[in-house]
């Protein structure tokens, strides 16, 4: 049918869908899904900015220095509130929510569908490239809390290579694909066979990120376990960690819509504000789970309770054990019969001599002390 030679009134009459059996479409004032999404989006993104001004508020206030995974914070920020603006100027301008069966021909031909064409056109492939820089959060907290692990700083360097690659080229891909081919405009190309293409690449996409988030998550649980840890700050370090499953079930919703969207790409006006909704949600909680180190701070910071607060145990293995010092070692086989004068900073009866030079941890004292007490020499 060339729509061309049809008058804007005609045009006007014309579903742009096909209604399902026995569904009338209502061309006038047809429902909006879309507006219950802004809705939703707006608390998720308030949530955020809570967890993110308290979060700032640690770095400025308490320890008064920007670490690189405050900055990637930053980034995601402005990354998730474009998204945001974007996802509005879609739902209230090209009426995104709406079955194709309740919108005209006329509406997809019109100016404002155009610019909207163009603003949708980030929604695909730049959006792609928020979450490296959110998942990147992640890696370099764990850089700087495991730091002494060697094995998990190769599994954060594959990590970070392999979030970026992957995103990268889903943003190539999808910028390819949603862009309008030469010689043709943004509604000429605006729901065609290539640009259903996408829907295709949103797939795969949502299960690498429920994979990725698994990997995060899991990371500092196997990390914790070689910790020497009482059983209850064991637990206390866990749960903090474990936060992380939110992310997982977000990334699991995100695969369910992405799967509806596919299967009824005819009708994608309508599923699409789902993955606006679960893309928001996932951000949003992946960035105020990120923030969860600096509220255990600031709770140790104000209220001092570092032995029932879960948030103070997140602080107890990683700042009181640095590298391994070389005074600390010694086998069976070659055991120093004296062992405080292996410790400069110890004397015979086990205490703590004072010297200009005396910068030994209390907590690597005791090991030390406890050490020696297991091979018979104290």
């Amino acid at each position: 049918m060339d729509w061309s030679k049809m008058s804007p009134e005609q045009l006007a009459q014309i579903p742009a869908g096909v209604p399902p059996r026995g569904v009338i479409p209502n061309l006038v004032n047809p429902p909006n899904a879309g507006n219950y999404v802004i809705i939703a989006n707006s608390i998720f993104v308030a949530m955020m900015i809570t967890f993110v001004a308290l979060r700032f508020y640690v770095v400025l206030k308490i320890k008064k220095k920007m670490g690189a995974d405050d900055w990637m914070v930053v980034v995601s920020v402005i990354g998730i509130c474009y998204y945001f603006v974007v996802v509005c100027l879609a739902i209230r301008v090209a009426k995104f929510g709406t079955h194709m069966y309740n919108l005209s021909v006329l509406h997809f031909r019109t100016r404002d569908v155009a610019l909207a064409m163009q603003i949708g056109f980030l929604t695909n492939g730049p959006p792609h490239l928020i979450w490296p820089w959110v998942k990147t959060t992640f890696f370099l907290m764990y850089l700087q809390l495991f730091r002494p692990l060697t094995w998990l700083r190769r599994c954060v360097y594959f990590g970070l290579a392999v979030v970026w690659v992957w995103y990268v080229a889903m943003c190539i891909a999808q910028i390819s694909i949603t862009a309008p081919p030469r010689g043709h405009g943004w509604v000429e190309s605006f729901a065609t066979p290539r640009y259903l293409q996408t829907f295709k690449i949103c797939v795969p996409t949502a299960y690498f990120g429920l994979a990725s988030d698994l990997y995060i998550m899991v990371l500092p649980l196997v990390a914790i376990s070689h910790l020497r840890l009482s059983r209850l700050k064991r637990i206390g370090v866990a749960a903090m960690f474990t936060t992380g499953f939110t992310c997982c079930v977000a990334s699991t919703v995100s695969i369910y819509f992405q799967t509806r969207l596919y299967e009824n790409a005819n009708d994608f006006t309508f599923y699409v504000v789902f993955i606006y909704l679960a893309y928001t949600l996932e951000v949003c909680v992946a960035i105020s789970i990120s923030c969860m180190p600096s509220l255990a701070r600031l709770h140790k910071d104000k209220t001092g309770a570092k032995v029932n607060s879960v948030a103070a145990s997140l602080g107890f293995p990683f700042r009181s054990f640095p590298r391994k010092d070389p005074t600390l070692e010694c086998t069976p086989k070659r055991a120093h019969p004296q062992p405080w004068r292996m410790v400069p900073y110890l004397d015979r009866n086990f205490t703590r001599r004072a010297s200009p030079n005396a910068n030994l941890h209390p907590l690597q004292i005791r090991r030390t002390i406890s050490h020696y007490q297991r091979k018979g020499f104290a």
